[in-house]
């Protein structure tokens, strides 16, 4: 967790809440519960590996951490397709709520 910088939304343009998952800070939305994890955070949350299934494509979001344009990713967890964010510069991952809870549900 970057605990020398505060995250906002790059969605909602918000303030983030820290929450504790697994023993994990991670950083929340207040309004659309997005969660941003640093690097390391998704796999130790998730514990699978998280493999690439097709090509990034750059998006208009913009990393809270380092202040770059962060990439959309498909990716695939055991069965199960997800969409996220990352930053390859700092190596976070923006997911939506949506994705989290399938991720959590399967």
């Amino acid at each position: 967790m970057n605990n020398n910088k505060h995250i906002y939304c790059p969605v909602c343009n918000t303030d983030c809440k820290k929450i504790i998952k697994d023993d994990i800070e991670l950083d929340e939305c207040t309004i659309c519960k997005a969660v941003w994890f640093d690097p390391g955070e998704l796999s130790a949350t998730f514990e699978e590996k998280i493999n690439d299934i097709n090509d990034r494509k750059l998006t208009e979001l913009i990393c809270q951490v380092c202040f770059e344009r962060l990439y959309a990713y498909e990716k695939v967890a055991g069965k199960l397709k997800i969409r996220i964010h990352g930053c390859e510069k700092c190596r976070g991952f923006w997911i939506d709520r949506k994705n989290i809870d399938l991720m959590e549900n399967r």
